[in-house]
């Protein structure tokens, strides 16, 4: 039977959420349909079925995230999933290239997306644009540095105290770091302050503080534990956000000052936390170094006229786009107040690839080490001047998966 792709419809949301439970190995609560369903556009799901069975999924969500000096509208590629039954026939392709088209008409200048396995989406396109760190701090040999600021005074808050105070302090903070994205009310209370009792892995619920001058918050949980009558129990940090140093210092230093605990955990953090320049022993926080949010640049010029840059600068791109058989070159004229591209038929002073050109635009710039291993041609002056160009302060940070 023919396999035909297409948009998924409302009453499709059970097939959708038992398809994605087999692919990514999960069962899927019946009790959690109304909660998915509510954040699920399944008008933007273009899913594969063969008859009326469906076989792939794949989903986006309606993003604002923040690049560097500005704010885009962006397609965050979700929840792709391919049925054992149905793999090597050419199902991701088809639904990719549904799903892009949706982002081109959307007129939304990036697609987004966290990766379930690193190797799948450089072929289309999207280029590994930040990275995070999965940290585990030893409490015991987590004292404070000398230089570290002063603390912000930190008070816990309960559940009701959150909904109303946190969403507030992450809004003025998302704008400041490349990779945040805005948040609904529906996403805060279904994901974020969501707190089934199957997620909580042996720990507690959900528990929140906030610096006294709300320029920061922590969510996070603890778990007991003992080892030979001493406390080795464990704070989880779910998310922890601050825009001043005070802020900063006073938030992990709550966490580092819990009682009968062994260590803190905080998943998904960036790798310039500044929790290494807020300890003495910086060894002691350790933790692996993964890939985050990866970055397509699917208008070109949108996209680049939209970001601002580091320094002041004029360069000309040839971008190669294999998957759309796409070769565009664009000019781009940009500083800190501002940018814009147009198409261009000059020569080009560097030619690359839209995965190289995603990995480069949120601020983590890498065109100079990628034209060392000949991904990216052109002059020593002009890799300068696109480093010098697109880097940022602060690096991309993409706090949560999508």
């Amino acid at each position: 039977m023919d396999l035909q792709v297409r948009a998924a419809r409302p009453e499709d949301v059970g097939q959708f959420r038992q398809l994605l439970g087999r692919a990514f190995g999960w069962e899927p609560p019946p009790e959690r349909e109304a909660s998915f369903a509510r954040l699920w556009e399944p008008e933007r799901s273009y899913c594969v079925f063969e008859g009326d069975t469906m076989v792939a999924t794949s989903g986006a969500f309606s993003l604002e995230m923040t690049v560097p000096g500005a704010t885009v509208p962006t397609g965050g590629t979700t929840m792709v999933a391919v049925l054992p039954t149905h793999r090597r026939r050419g199902v991701l392709r088809m639904m990719m290239r549904a799903h892009l088209a949706d982002v081109r008409e959307r007129e939304e200048p990036l697609a987004a997306l966290w990766a379930s396995d690193s190797g799948i989406y450089g072929r289309f396109g999207y280029g590994l644009a930040s990275q995070h760190q999965d940290l585990s701090i030893d409490r015991h040999h987590a004292g404070r540095h000398r230089l570290a600021p002063a603390p912000t005074p930190v008070n816990l808050i309960d559940a009701e105290q959150a909904r109303t105070r946190i969403p507030p302090i992450y809004e003025k903070t998302r704008v400041t770091r490349p990779g945040f994205f805005k948040r609904s009310e529906a996403w805060w209370e279904e994901r974020i302050l969501s707190d089934v009792p199957n997620n909580r892995g042996g720990a507690t619920a959900l528990r929140f503080a906030v610096a006294d001058d709300d320029t920061g918050y922590v969510i996070y949980r603890q778990k007991g534990d003992w080892e030979k009558g001493h406390g080795a129990g464990e704070v989880r940090v779910v998310e922890l956000v601050a825009s001043t140093a005070g802020g900063w210092s006073g938030l992990w230093g709550f966490t580092l000052s819990h009682d009968l605990i062994k260590k803190v955990t905080a998943d998904h953090r960036p790798p310039d936390d500044p929790i290494f320049d807020l300890v003495a022993a910086r060894r002691r926080v350790n933790g692996p170094t993964s890939d985050a949010l990866w970055v397509r640049t699917h208008d070109l010029v949108k996209a680049l006229s939209t970001r601002r840059y580091q320094v002041e600068g004029r360069i000309v791109l040839a971008v190669v786009d294999k998957f759309l058989d796409e070769h565009t070159v664009v000019e781009l004229v940009g500083g800190p107040d501002g940018a814009e591209a147009c198409l261009s038929d000059e020569q080009p002073h560097l030619t690359l690839d839209i995965e190289d050109l995603g990995s480069g635009y949120m601020g983590w710039s890498r065109f100079r080490s990628l034209a060392g291993l000949g991904r990216i041609q052109g002059s020593a002056a002009a890799l300068t001047q696109a480093d010098l160009m697109f880097s940022w302060d602060p690096q991309p940070w993409c706090p949560e998966i999508f």
